[in-house]
């Protein structure tokens, strides 16, 4: 904040300003009669109301800074005290960010405008509400006022002056006047004025070339930071894919493996089956084989013991006899 800016605000005024931003005494009214819209909604009642506030799209308009404009902790000056007043040519936005809270902390008024926050008020609003401190004095609005201009170079080529001694080239008529550029040369400069002009002319020469120059480097240093954002956001978005695809191919994976164990389960319980049915008819087999043989057995008549009859034993002797005499021819 500058501290040379002069204030200028009578005491009648200041004791008007401050009387005008008194907290009136209003009946209460219930939350569902006053729910406003939304925040233009507010604005527009302020204004009804007759405070002059910045614009509605500027960054100090905000729902919590009506609300301090209403309870009176920031000022703004109602629309009945405005002074009008026109500055053709207004400053930088700084500078009447300045002044305005210099007019502010000079009447003890809180301006509500944080650097941090950057919330500052439009450009019209500021220029009225200096104009309505100042009433109407400040230097912005004198007739001769107009912004500092842009401060000069430096380092400029020095002037060379001609020599006039017999008078000749005073009050020349304009019509002998060339343009830019396209005078003659009246008088030969010496050695040493050719080089300090040539060397003149070099230094700004060298000076335009650094200031080129690093411009340059500015602008290629900036677009190998952007070209490096690129890549890293074109490598995240690489890995992330990767990623995505690593994933998708990890639950494919446990999907077959899932799909092959109950697979090879069921085919296990399948041969487990058959094999038990298979050893459960080879038993029944074998028992009903057993059952068959032991049935057999059961049923067969013992030998009988009794003595073979004579006959049968004679007949049996002369075939043995006859039997062995064969043999013996």
């Amino acid at each position: 904040m500058s501290n040379s800016i002069e204030i200028d605000t009578s005491a009648n005024q200041l004791n008007s300003l401050l009387n005008s931003q008194a907290q009136a005494h209003t009946q209460a009214v219930n939350p569902e009669d006053a729910a406003l819209r939304d925040k233009r909604a507010y604005y527009e009642l302020l204004v009804r109301a007759g405070f002059f506030l910045p614009k509605l799209s500027s960054k100090f308009i905000n729902q919590k800074m009506l609300m301090l404009i209403r309870e009176t902790k920031v000022f703004v000056p109602k629309q009945t005290q405005v002074v009008f007043r026109v500055c053709c040519t207004p400053p930088s936005k700084q500078t009447l960010i300045d002044k305005y809270q210099a007019y502010c902390s000079g009447n003890s008024l809180e301006h509500g405008i944080s650097a941090k926050a950057q919330n500052y008020p439009d450009k019209e609003y500021l220029v009225l509400a200096i104009s309505t401190l100042s009433n109407g004095n400040d230097e912005i609005f004198g007739r001769n006022y107009y912004p500092l201009a842009k401060q000069p170079r430096i380092n400029t080529p020095a002037k060379f002056t001609l020599s006039n001694n017999d008078g000749l080239l005073t009050n020349i008529p304009p019509h002998l006047l060339g343009g830019k550029g396209r005078s003659i040369k009246l008088s030969v400069l010496s050695p040493e004025e050719k080089m300090q002009v040539k060397m003149l002319k070099a230094e700004e020469a060298i000076k335009k070339h650094q200031a080129h120059r690093t411009k340059l480097e500015k602008e290629i240093q900036a677009q190998k930071i952007a070209r490096a954002l690129l890549d890293d956001e074109k490598n995240f978005d690489a890995d992330q894919e990767r990623e995505r695809i690593k994933a998708a191919l990890v639950i494919e994976l446990q999907a077959q493996a899932n799909q092959f164990i109950a697979t090879r389960e069921q085919e296990m319980q399948a041969e487990f089956q058959r094999q038990l049915q298979l050893q459960v008819s080879e038993s029944a087999e074998q028992l009903e084989e057993e059952s068959m043989r032991s049935g057999k057995q059961t049923k067969r008549r013992p030998p009988s013991k009794m003595a073979p009859f004579p006959s049968t034993i004679r007949n049996a002797d002369s075939m043995n006899d006859n039997s062995f005499d064969h043999m013996q021819q």
